[in-house]
């Protein structure tokens, strides 16, 4: 059917226009970043990145689809973190890789997995 490939397709370009806006504010020094550690700055990084999660995770057919899909939203969130860290120069100035925001991403992506494990949250019509 026609739908169901269409539900697909909106939800893996909503998924790229997503990914491609976190990458950009990760990368762009061009705007306010709320302070590390606050309470706003972790539910963003809960949010964008449970949200990419969740937007892609229904597109895997498998429970080891699903899994490898969780596993690349973590990379992406991983791979950001070390490009941050060499982009903004904190190597330069002592500082470290910021591993909370990798633990709150995880977060993210795990609430995303108990959300479509626990729900039906699906986005073919199972028969």
């Amino acid at each position: 059917m026609l739908l169901p490939v269409l539900r697909k397709t909106i939800a893996f370009l909503a998924a790229i226009v997503l990914a491609a806006c976190v990458i950009y504010f990760s990368l762009s020094g061009n705007w306010r970043r709320p302070g590390s550690g606050t309470l706003l700055h972790r539910v963003e990084h809960v949010a964008a990145f449970g949200l990419l999660a969740l937007l892609l995770l229904p597109l895997g057919r498998t429970r080891s689809e699903k899994w490898a899909i969780a596993a690349a939203v973590l990379a992406l969130a991983c791979g950001l973190e070390v490009l941050q860290y060499f982009v903004f120069h904190y190597r330069l100035s002592g500082d470290s890789i910021e591993w909370w925001d990798i633990r709150d991403d995880g977060v993210g992506v795990l609430l995303a997995l108990l959300a479509v494990r626990y729900s039906k949250l699906r986005i073919t019509r199972q028969q």
